[in-house]
């Protein structure tokens, strides 16, 4: 198999491979960066079950591309 060949079966799985998800779509709208502690958090899985007014916060989560807005332990 020449290398062509290899690159071009390559770049065709990669176009037919799906790379979002629901949770992922899902994410991207309800999960804020805080510029003032500098972490993403969310407020939505509470208000599902109930508890409106807590928040979880995620130390580790990617902020490129979310929405800037300061937290409720921020203001």
């Amino acid at each position: 198999m020449t290398i062509l060949k290899q690159y071009l079966d390559q770049a065709e799985r990669l176009k037919e491979k799906k790379t979002s998800t629901i949770d992922g779509k899902l994410a991207d709208k309800t999960v804020k960066f805080c510029p003032g502690c500098r972490r993403c958090y969310d407020t939505r899985y509470y208000k599902d079950v109930g508890n409106a007014g807590k928040v979880i916060y995620y130390d580790d989560f990617p902020s490129y591309g979310k929405e800037k807005r300061t937290c409720k332990g921020c203001e």
